[in-house]
């Protein structure tokens, strides 16, 4: 880290104490992330989803190139991350300790030219003070904002403790879905994303409305659960899979929205070990497309690129299993930008 962003750290914390302390609020950090204990809420469920292709060659390896070829290369990597850390109350009236939080946000894009990487564009990263508003004592004035830091109010009015604290959580994810889809938008926009030039987006793009994603988007989802309506019939055996195959696509649909999240997914098998079990190196490729046909023809050379990601192994990183190189670059550069969850911690426990 540089002298620069040491003191942009250290004023960022400052600042944030300094909100606490206009509050009449005391620093009580916790040990671990909110994100370690609770879990992000989803509107899969909700989801649907219908087998497009129910005849097809189940025991087909894609280890060679599909006879039709491949229409581009992957050239473009997005990853996201948030971390969420409690790190004071403050007391209402009626005596109820209301948790203040202070979350870092984070997207970035790594460009990939002749194997070597650099970073699109510019790295979003926003930080944010998480507080109900409904709960602040009359007369309490915050402090003025500054330049990349946010004052949210949770909006949450309930005096239910754990829920404010999941609330939280939820609404840094918000926040930073938005920034991903205008970092997307910029990318978009721009001619050096080539029509031949695809994008891995690491996590789920379940819920984002198709008409701020891109055709060339390919979700890399570590799920594997089946929470959806119709899963049972779609009957995709995705835990049957050996290494180098893929399931049947389906498409994924919210009867609420009239088409415009509408998915297609499917699962493929990076690696395998007789020691493990049936989910390790399974992952969810979610995809957009105009038909169920043009989904069925791109799940099949989109597979083979996606399996050609699988070297260099990241081993021994968490998770390894499901993960490919580019993603854990970003995950690398994105960590060393932010303060560790250590330093954050150990600010608020001196104050």
């Amino acid at each position: 880290m540089s002298a620069n962003q040491a003191v942009a750290e250290k004023n960022t914390l400052q600042y944030v104490m300094e909100v606490l302390s206009m509050l009449g609020g005391h620093t009580s950090p916790i040990p671990h992330l909110e994100e370690e204990v609770y879990r992000l809420r989803d509107n899969q469920r909700s989801y649907r989803i219908e087998n497009v292709e129910p005849e097809r060659d189940h025991g087909k390896f894609y280890t060679s190139e599909p006879d039709g070829g491949v229409p581009g290369e992957i050239a473009y990597f997005l990853d996201t991350h948030q971390r969420t850390q409690l790190i004071g109350h403050f007391i209402t009236p009626i005596g109820l300790q209301v948790p203040v939080h202070y979350s870092i946000v984070m997207s970035l894009i790594l460009e990939r030219r002749n194997r070597n990487f650099k970073v699109w564009g510019e790295p979003q990263l926003r930080h944010l003070v998480m507080l109900p508003f409904a709960f602040l004592n009359e007369g309490v004035k915050l402090p003025d904002s500054v330049p990349g830091i946010k004052i949210v109010d949770t909006e949450i009015d309930q005096p239910d403790y754990t829920q404010i604290r999941v609330q939280s959580i939820q609404v840094a994810f918000h926040q930073m879905n938005e920034m991903k889809l205008e970092l997307i938008g910029k990318w978009k926009a721009t001619s050096g994303a080539g029509a031949g030039e695809f994008m891995i987006h690491n996590g789920t793009h379940l819920e984002d409305p198709n008409e701020r994603l891109d055709p060339r988007i390919i979700g890399w989802s570590k799920q594997v659960y089946m929470p959806f309506i119709g899963s049972k019939e779609a009957n995709l055996k995705h835990l049957e899979l050996g290494s180098f195959q893929r399931t049947a696509i389906c498409r994924q649909t919210l009867d609420a929205d009239d088409g415009a999240t509408k998915k297609y997914m499917w699962f493929i098998k990076l690696r395998e070990h007789a020691r493990h079990g049936p989910e390790f190196g399974l992952i969810k490729p979610v995809i957009i497309a105009d038909t169920d046909g043009e989904a069925r023809a791109k799940a099949e050379w989109m597979t083979y690129m996606l399996l050609q990601e699988r070297q260099p192994a990241t081993f021994p990183a968490e998770g390894w299993d499901k993960l490919i190189f580019p993603i854990k670059l970003c995950r690398t550069y994105l960590d060393g930008i932010v303060p560790t969850h250590e330093t954050i911690r150990s600010f608020f426990d001196r104050t």
